[in-house]
């Protein structure tokens, strides 16, 4: 793929990613508009690959259907941010899924730290719930700081 194509696609990326992430800390949503949006670009960065392997992106949905679906029935996380996973599998590898994982769960968990000192400083806080969009972004944002997607 021509190299301003890609920067073009994965800016955009991950400017979706700073809108989704600020709505998602400031309504507790993320916009299936967004979503799709997402899913598009990432197809899209697929498409234009050399080295995509339809099959594989294919396979990545289909090992994190069960997992997703069962987090979400848990209320472990919420529709939209098993959507935003699901619209960024055409980037990330198999390879760094676990990354992916990994800093999830780190950035998610630094966010539940302060959800809990805004809660506890702010007894009438609006919102008791942890906005995972930011989390899943910035996952996102260390993975292509990296390298490690296939953009």
């Amino acid at each position: 793929m021509n190299i301003q194509v890609s920067t073009f696609i994965f800016l955009s990326i991950l400017s979706l990613l700073a809108v989704l992430s600020c709505i998602d800390v400031f309504k507790r949503i993320i916009p299936n508009a967004l979503c799709v949006l997402i899913l598009m670009m990432t197809l899209t960065a697929a498409a234009f690959a050399d080295h995509t392997i339809w099959s594989e992106i294919l396979v990545r949905f289909v090992v994190l259907f069960i997992p997703l679906i069962a987090l979400y029935i848990c209320g472990t996380l919420g529709a939209g941010d098993v959507k935003l996973i699901f619209a960024l599998l055409p980037i990330i590898p198999f390879n760094a899924l676990t990354d992916f994982a990994v800093y999830t769960v780190f950035f998610g968990a630094l966010l539940a730290i302060f959800v809990l000192v805004y809660i506890r400083s702010t007894p009438a806080a609006q919102y008791r719930t942890v906005p995972y969009g930011v989390a899943i972004s910035g996952a996102i944002f260390v993975l292509g700081a990296q390298g490690k997607l296939l953009i």
